[in-house]
């Protein structure tokens, strides 16, 4: 894993969270 992978993964997390909600 890449340092800036951890800031990226941050910002996916809440964002696949939202669109598995809005399924």
């Amino acid at each position: 894993t890449f340092p800036g992978n951890r800031p990226s993964v941050s910002l996916l997390l809440p964002y696949l969270d939202a669109y598995n909600i809005g399924q």
